[in-house]
């Protein structure tokens, strides 16, 4: 691999067992120091502690302000538009559904199974 560019610091998180790809990788852009850190969650760790969850009102609410209802024993999302544009300004327009839909999945599974440890569908 040749040098891409010069970096002062980088900072690699790796899962365990690719220390040593991390370590390649800085060498490739060149870093001058590098901070190696285990990677021991993920941003997906705890995803149910980003939502609401009204039982009565048949109401899951996420951190980003998506709500879904349960019609039906599918799960239907009140403002999906509105999140999803909010998403696209964020994250671009070609993930902003997709993370709607996945969004929708979680809280469909959290009204079904407030207790969910993880989606799998």
């Amino acid at each position: 691999m040749e040098p891409k560019e010069d970096v002062i610091c980088a900072k690699g998180w790796f899962k365990p067992g690719s220390e040593t790809l991390v370590r390649e990788w800085a060498n490739h852009i060149n870093a001058r120091s590098l901070t190696i850190v285990p990677m021991t969650t993920s941003k997906h760790t705890l995803w149910q502690a980003r939502w609401d969850i009204d039982q009565h009102a048949n109401l899951a609410t996420h951190d980003n302000g998506l709500r879904v209802r349960l019609q039906d024993g599918q799960g239907v999302a009140e403002n999906a538009a509105e999140i999803a544009l909010t998403l696209a300004a964020v994250h671009g327009q070609h993930n902003a559904d997709a993370m709607v839909q996945r969004l929708v999945r979680e809280g469909t599974q959290l009204l079904i199974d407030p207790f969910s440890r993880g989606w799998r569908g």
